[in-house]
């Protein structure tokens, strides 16, 4: 007995000789480049995001910011990469899928992580939110929300709904409008965004909530038609467009938060130095009209309100989840 308690004391000890290690590494920052692992091919909005962000850090800090593509496992794997960063010099451009959804669903269905969205992570600050925009095939005889509503109830299961795939962010977002809507309509997942958009121009969707940068200029060009954005507010890039919140459905908000996180134990010092610099940042001119024409909304508020975005979308999303039945069985 001795010897165990012995041996417990010796762990505890080496445990809290680690976390004061890592603390006291932290403090010099930053002592070397500087990662942001985004969740996301070049191109994507986390990469587009990434790489405006880490262009200005670098200048704020004079040392060089490396992005780092993971993309794939709906963020998770790069989620992973934050959460076993060695220290404070790798940072997340992380979005709702691998720290609010993916917890979410992973309740619902039983599953486990291989990181802990809650304990893992010391949250940075919010940088934006990438909305949806509901679109539809030109045939369709719809021309606002309304009207789509009343051709849904009167031909129930008819529509193809399109999303990038069960769980993710359009499916949600079709799972609380259709649910506020008491429509019913046929979900067709297919695995990304792009394809969405090929599947309405091909006839085989008839609706779908998509990102700004797969519907624009098919929306410009006439080969889809646009009929609101799921943003409680308009957006800049299509200001006359209506929200679905404006269409009949007060209070309706979902997007998609990007956010800078490091891994958990990052000291307050530090933390509060990256909000400065993020808020410096993501408030540059050039940034902010480079962002609002991709349709992206600033978010970028300080890591208190941060923190609290992260709570209420998590609860949300657990509640779309659980209305949508997306449980064991949908794995």
């Amino acid at each position: 007995m001795p010897q165990k308690w012995l041996s417990r004391c010796v762990a505890a000890v080496l445990a809290m000789v680690s976390v004061s290690a890592m603390a006291q590494r932290d403090e010099v920052w930053p002592n070397g480049p500087i990662r942001l692992i985004v969740p996301a091919a070049p191109g994507g909005n986390p990469d587009i995001l990434g790489r405006m962000l880490a262009q200005r850090l670098s200048a704020q800090l004079g040392r060089a910011v490396v992005v780092e593509n993971q993309g794939g496992g709906g963020g998770m794997l790069a989620a992973g990469m934050v959460a076993r960063a060695s220290d404070a010099n790798t940072l997340g451009i992380l979005d709702s899928g691998s720290l609010t959804i993916a917890p979410s669903l992973s309740k619902a269905q039983g599953v486990k992580l291989s990181y802990d969205a809650l304990s893992d992570f010391t949250p940075i600050t919010a940088l934006a939110a990438v909305p949806t925009i509901l679109v539809v095939r030109p045939s369709l005889p719809v021309n606002s929300v309304s009207e789509f509503i009343s051709y849904a109830r009167a031909h129930p299961g008819v529509i193809n709904f399109g999303s990038a795939g069960i769980g993710g962010i359009h499916h949600l977002t079709l799972v609380a409008f259709i649910s506020r809507a008491e429509v019913s309509v046929t979900h067709v997942p297919y695995r990304g965004g792009a394809l969405i958009s090929t599947g309405l121009l091909g006839g085989e969707l008839d609706a779908a909530f998509n990102g700004v940068p797969n519907v624009r200029e098919h929306i410009a060009s006439g080969r889809m038609r646009a009929l609101a954005v799921s943003t409680r507010e308009r957006l800049a890039a299509f200001p006359e467009l209506p929200t679905v919140a404006e269409s009949g459905f007060p209070g309706f908000d979902l997007t998609a938060t990007i956010g800078m996180v490091a891994r958990a134990g990052v000291s307050p010092t530090i933390v509060a130095r990256l909000q400065q610099l993020a808020a410096r940042a993501m408030h540059d001119p050039e940034l902010v009209q480079r962002l609002e024409a991709i349709g992206m909304i600033i978010k970028e508020d300080g890591t208190q309100n941060y923190v609290r975005l992260l709570g209420e979308e998590t609860r949300l999303f657990e509640a779309v989840i659980q209305s949508a039945h997306i449980g064991p069985e949908s794995k």
